[in-house]
């Protein structure tokens, strides 16, 4: 069944830092190895999603207003393994929007945040 409403919802996470990292993951994104890590609290993330009715599921992505297609393999994989608990979400069109207030690739665990 097809609804017709659209939902937006919009969440703010501090980031982390490791100072001791784990090695390895299984399953999704569970680590193998325990961790130590700060969490950051004015180096933050923030993401909107969108979801809209559609015939089709899928997704868009964009990082500071940017599509960045180099996410959209996990992203695929997470929402394959999301849709076993959260069936509609096949029904809907998912628009991804995030943003950091560091800059991405510094070694500030930016995935951990959003």
């Amino acid at each position: 069944m097809q609804h017709s409403t659209q939902t937006t919802t919009k969440w703010q996470t501090p980031s982390n830092i490791a100072i001791v990292k784990y090695w390895g993951k299984r399953d999704v994104q569970e680590p193998v190895n325990p961790s130590i890590s700060f969490s950051l609290s004015e180096a933050t993330t923030t993401t909107k999603a969108t979801a809209s009715p559609a015939r089709e599921g899928g997704f868009t992505f964009l990082l500071d207003g940017k599509e960045r297609g180099s996410f959209d393999k996990k992203i695929r994989k997470f929402l394959e393994l999301a849709q076993v608990r959260l069936p509609l979400i096949k029904d809907h069109f998912l628009k991804i929007e995030s943003s950091n207030t560091f800059p991405h690739s510094t070694g500030i665990a930016s995935s951990a945040s959003a």
